[in-house]
């Protein structure tokens, strides 16, 4: 600007000519600049319009410098040590309250149980079942009217063929064959002896019973050919409870109870026909029986009149022990020692009519035993407190496209481990299963049986911890039934298996989003969102003043500031590990300075040329 000015001749301001000038206004240059690539995670830089808010005891600066570090103290702070402003935000990263100082100081990842495990896995469809026989389940009686008889078969590990072979040579009865269907994965006895047999599966000493998957219950095989008819309603069958067969062992959660039917002056008696009445009897001082000896209304028993079977309903997983010594009852009532996953004990007993030949009313080899799992997995979970445990997924062939699965830990990681009889811990504890069904193109056709399975971790945890097991989106609930497990003739194999739950972390990094959100990493692998940085944009930011330390104020030239979230109302977004250079224009200002140095040149020229004239006039006057 001109100080002053003076005309030389007329009014016309062509005529002026200037006597001085000084800075009339200096103007900030606000444009991005480039970035600068960085290794450290807190450089931030705003690909945008905005400026990072500071804090120094109270007043607000604002700057386009973002080299932050995180203090002693946990505050996210810059070179100067002043706050980095913003807001603290929830587990979902929304902000609340006002802003305030960015602080990460004692923040940690908590530990969340596992509730959901997805597994992906290929059940070879070439498996063959297998049955593993010890010297508790090798032994068959039978009676072809000359007394009953014990058949002792070797231990080992057989299939189904194998395995009918064995019990026809070892009964050794002229007649009588014995065949497995790997279709149905059921046993067929025929017999052409010309006399009825009996497999009297009730008695004690026959121990296959469950392997073959017959009941508690004489089955008798009569001369000729026959099939298997429904249960009839028996008009000569009582109920009797005495000492002798009134108690019930069963375990729920780990734990085992004793529950004892009432015994009173007139016993519980009734035929089983069509509204007896002794049978709700039963039913409701079995009911009261269980419930009394937990501690909880979780159990429900009910009688089915068309069926003639008992039921015993549960809201828990919890699994009798029929066949341990205490229980006595399991005759009275007609129960397999057989778990349904679907939390359900039910009556399976049965009546042959005349003929020749039975088939199991139920698919055998049920009874879990890992020796006799076709395939297994391990699954990793954590408890309530975050401690790891180990899950064993048991896969068992019983039959073409149906397999059965178990889910099983080892009782030295469990609480309140139920023993054996004999006092000898039990190595595996099951906390549930259930039944897979394939479609004949391998894609799974159905998932049967509760998928949830409970476990009491030790350590202290909570317990009966529910855990989902999915395999699977099946046919049967809309899907492709190829998203999980499927069955191929190809390697049992598991593919992928994932779980939601995770121990206790701690702090080890921070990322910062390109919203702002400033997400910490734990060692556990977790991510969570622990704060959201501010940015400030003005009206007029050249009316900012100048702080140093590239730092600015608010002034009423610049208006007032306006808070806000990154890339929100036209401010930019954070680029982490960046840092912004000048944006100073290097090309134009050396243009300007060669040119301002020429400029002087030329002006020293014309102060030579003037003092070499006034030298010239001078010498003419001499």
């Amino acid at each position: 600007q001109d100080i002053v000015s003076k005309s030389l001749g007329g009014g016309a301001s062509s005529s002026q000519i200037g006597r001085g000038a000084h800075t009339g206004n200096i103007s900030t240059l606000f444009t991005q600049s480039s970035f600068e690539t960085t290794s450290r995670t807190t450089d931030l830089a705003i690909d945008g319009e905005g400026f990072f808010i500071v804090n120094d005891n109270g007043i607000n600066y604002y700057t386009r410098a973002g080299d932050f570090i995180f203090d002693k103290d946990g505050y996210m702070v810059n070179s100067s040590n002043l706050r980095t402003q913003g807001w603290r935000v929830d587990e979902d990263g929304n902000t609340i309250g006002d802003i305030t100082d960015i602080n990460i100081a004692d923040v940690s990842s908590s530990s969340r149980a596992t509730t959901e495990v997805s597994i992906g896995a290929n059940l070879d469809s070439t498996s063959e079942t297998r049955f593993v026989l010890d010297d508790y389940n090798n032994q068959i009686v039978v009676n072809d009217g000359s007394g009953p008889r014990t058949v002792t078969l070797n231990t080992g590990t057989y299939t189904g063929d194998t395995l009918a072979e064995a019990l026809e040579s070892n009964i050794d009865l002229t007649g009588l064959t014995v065949t497995y269907s790997p279709v149905t994965g059921k046993f067929t006895f025929a017999n052409d002896t010309g006399n009825d047999v009996d497999l009297e599966m009730g008695v004690e000493n026959s121990t296959i019973r469950e392997l073959l998957g017959f009941d508690p219950a004489t089955v008798t095989i009569g001369d000729g050919s026959s099939e298997i008819s429904g249960i009839p309603r028996l008009t000569d069958k009582l109920f009797y409870v005495n000492n002798n067969n009134n108690t019930i062992s069963f375990t729920v959660g780990g734990t085992d109870y004793v529950a004892t039917i009432p015994v009173i002056a007139t016993p519980y008696t009734t035929q089983m026909v069509s509204g007896g009445p002794s049978t709700s009897s039963i039913a409701t001082a079995v009911q009261d029986a269980l419930n009394t000896a937990y501690g909880s209304n979780i159990f429900t028993v009910s009688f089915d009149d068309d069926t003639g079977k008992f039921t015993i309903s549960s809201t828990v997983a919890a699994r009798m022990n029929w066949d341990a010594e205490e229980t006595s009852a399991e005759q009275l009532l007609g129960f397999a020692s057989e778990y349904d996953p679907n939390n359900t004990l039910t009556v399976t007993s049965f009546n042959i009519t005349a003929g020749g030949s039975v088939e199991s009313v139920y698919s055998p080899n049920t009874v879990f035993d890992p020796t006799a799992a076709t395939y297994s997995t391990a699954l990793n979970v954590y408890d309530t407190l975050g401690s790891p445990h180990t899950i064993t997924l048991y896969f068992k062939k019983v039959s073409s496209n149906n397999w059965e699965w178990y889910a099983a830990m080892s009782s030295d990681d469990l609480d309140n481990g139920v023993p054996n009889s004999d006092g000898t811990p039990q190595p595996m504890m099951v906390g549930g299963g259930g039944t897979l069904e394939f479609n004949p193109n391998g894609s799974l056709k159905e998932v049967t049986g509760n998928r949830d399975v409970y476990f009491n971790f030790a350590g202290g945890a909570d317990l009966l911890q529910p855990i989902d097991i999915d395999f699977g989106t099946s046919s049967s609930e809309g899907g492709s039934g190829l998203d999980g497990t499927t069955q191929y003739a190809n390697a049992s194999a598991t593919f992928s298996q994932s779980q939601d739950g995770f121990p206790a972390g701690s702090l080890s990094g921070v990322s910062v989003g390109r919203d702002g959100l400033i997400s910490g990493v734990f060692s556990n692998g977790e991510i969570k969102p622990l704060a959201q940085l501010a940015l400030a944009m003005f009206q007029s930011p050249w009316g900012l003043v100048k702080e140093g330390n590239n730092l600015w104020a608010e002034t009423v030239e610049s208006g007032n500031v306006s808070i806000g979230l990154p890339k929100t109302a036209g401010r930019g977004e954070i680029a982490a590990n960046s840092l912004e250079q000048s944006n100073v224009d290097i090309a134009t200002e050396f243009v300007r300075m060669i040119a301002a140095q020429r400029a002087y040149q030329a002006n020293a020229r014309m102060i030579t040329t003037s003092d070499d004239l006034l030298n010239e006039v001078v010498n003419l006057k001499r």
